[in-house]
């Protein structure tokens, strides 16, 4: 499967500024950062690059979720680094316990190590990568699945659970 390092920041490079010179400083409050939807991951998802080319190396991407949205199972090429800005999020892993991240918590997600996120509360977080940013679903059984078929199994499952909840 192709990764989608081009088309995921495609519409968010357009919409947002990236610092041109990477030798000026750059002072800039969330408030400022014009976020958008991603290609690729739940509508509710919001991000925008506040310094360098996700499509392209390291960058810096802040991050926006919705209170209960979930990125389902994934991967990514290069190394996750997460710095909680606001709200909770919960993350599972390969080989892990269930997290809760907070504000001030980091996280560190070694390169194809399998994960999931799910902001509990609204959150908002900043997202540091050492390489170009994509994104990889999988099953679980681990297998790589399309966005879309991630995305359509993670509504489903969690519509499932609100019936069960409301019985």
């Amino acid at each position: 499967m192709k990764p989608f390092c081009t088309t995921l920041f495609a519409v968010v490079i357009l919409c947002a500024t990236v610092a041109a010179a990477q030798d000026q400083p750059k002072f800039q409050s969330a408030a400022q950062i014009k976020v958008a939807s991603l290609p690729g991951f739940p509508e509710c998802a919001k991000a925008a690059p506040v310094n360098g080319d996700p499509g392209k190396g390291a960058a810096v991407i802040f991050a926006k979720f919705a209170a209960g949205c979930t990125v389902p199972m994934h991967w990514h090429s290069a190394n996750e680094q997460l710095i909680a800005v606001a709200g909770t999020l919960k993350m599972e892993h390969q080989g892990g316990t269930p997290e809760t991240v907070q504000k001030g918590g980091f996280v560190l997600m070694p390169a194809k190590h399998q994960h999931n996120a799910t902001c509990t509360t609204a959150c908002e977080f900043y997202i540091v990568t050492d390489g170009p940013f994509d994104i990889h679903y999988v099953d679980p059984s681990g297998n790589e699945i399309p966005p879309d078929q991630a995305i359509a199994a993670k509504k489903k499952t969690s519509a499932g659970s609100n019936k069960e909840t409301k019985k």
